[in-house]
């Protein structure tokens, strides 16, 4: 499942690229290969990871739309608005693919 969240090609957009690095954190934690804990550990650090990106990043664009929704970002031109849709489209089968993979490791 990752692997198809990582293939979705999010390159033009920070937020949306920072997402991709953060599933690649992810299918650490579901590489059966790596030892058990160590899966544990990528699974709190992708937890961790996503907190502080809704903090900060989330934040900020929220912040954006309340101050000047039409903005545009010069890299990916969309607007804050639209990046947090983008942003909420791509977080939810990562939160579910996370809950699936703990409870694989458990």
């Amino acid at each position: 499942m990752t692997q198809k969240i990582l293939e979705q090609g999010y390159t033009q957009n920070r937020e949306l690229s920072w997402l991709q690095f953060n599933a690649r954190v992810l299918a650490e934690a579901e590489d059966e290969n790596v030892p058990l804990l160590e899966r544990f550990k990528f699974l709190a650090i992708f937890t961790s990871n996503l907190d502080e990106f809704f903090m900060i990043r989330v934040g900020s664009l929220f912040d954006m739309v309340h101050t000047d929704e039409k903005a545009v970002d010069s890299r990916s031109g969309m607007t804050a608005g639209e990046q947090l849709a983008k942003i909420y489209e791509a977080v939810a089968p990562l939160y579910k693919e996370r809950d699936k993979t703990y409870a694989d490791i458990k």
